[in-house]
């Protein structure tokens, strides 16, 4: 499921319900378990917790009812948006007509020509990422500049919080942060591992606070950035000891499939873990 399915479509499927329409398998066994996943979620991110922190929900909010937006508004990104999402951010604009939202509204449907992205910006995911498939592919050598310009622009929007897709995010995610720690750190930046600690929880790490379900390529990128420690970087130690048995876990009982990355080579990367 794309991140937020299993909060949006449930509640596309009670408003079809609302207005009269009445020929949808609303009870079908397949939406029965994305009802499950909704509410397992929603358990594990009360209400009175999404009012006062950054959360995954606040990029699903068109999916959500009985919302505190004088609440809600104060934790908007610093472009005006929630979490980046151009759809959760209109629904925040037609309950509260807030005019920072309509401001990130409009910025991204003159910037697409009338259209919008399920998430915007992705300025340092799409830096990162190139650069580590670069890299992979064994052809870094031919992009040595590129890659100093992206990791330098990286760089200047680190801090002791973490990355997230876009710039000056106030949320961040295990994915990113492992990854820009990695490629940063294997380049010669100074950066600490004690990012990492704000997703430690019990004797785990989670790619965000209210993770339903830890997908496998967030916990194999920060297995990747374990690899990199020092000698006495107790947070880097922790996190490779997880990882290797949380991948090995999925190897064991073949769960290799991943909702953030389709490759049909995913496995055979993650095997020799």
């Amino acid at each position: 499921m794309t991140s937020g399915f299993e909060i949006v479509f449930p509640a596309l499927l009670q408003r079809a319900r609302d207005i009269g329409i009445h020929d949808l398998p609303y009870d079908a066994p397949v939406l029965q378990d994305i009802y499950a996943a909704r509410n397992y979620k929603l358990a594990r991110i009360p209400k009175e917790l999404m009012h006062k922190v950054r959360t995954s929900l606040l990029f699903s909010l068109e999916g959500l009812e009985d919302l505190e937006w004088q609440k809600l508004l104060k934790l908007r990104q610093h472009n005006g948006s929630f979490l980046f999402s151009p759809s959760s951010t209109a629904f925040a604009f037609m309950q509260t007509k807030d005019e920072d939202c309509l401001k990130y509204i409009n910025y991204i449907v003159q910037k697409f020509n009338g259209g919008a992205p399920n998430v915007y910006p992705i300025d340092i995911f799409v830096r990162l990422w190139g650069v580590d498939r670069l890299t992979r592919l064994g052809i870094s050598r031919l992009f040595e500049s590129e890659i100093k310009n992206c990791l330098e622009y990286v760089h200047s929007f680190w801090n002791e919080k973490g990355l997230f897709c876009g710039r000056k995010s106030e949320f961040v995610d295990v994915d990113s942060t492992s990854v820009g720690f990695m490629l940063l750190r294997l380049h010669g930046f100074n950066v600490s591992p004690d990012v990492l600690k704000k997703f430690k929880k019990d004797d785990g790490f989670s790619c965000f606070y209210g993770q339903t379900f830890e997908s496998l390529s967030p916990i194999f990128n920060l297995y990747r950035a374990s690899q990199v420690l020092f000698p006495g970087e107790k947070i880097l130690e922790e996190a490779n000891a997880f990882c290797q048995k949380f991948l090995h876990e999925k190897i064991t009982t073949n769960q290799l499939l991943d909702k953030w990355l389709i490759s049909q080579h995913f496995a055979d990367e993650v095997k020799p873990a």
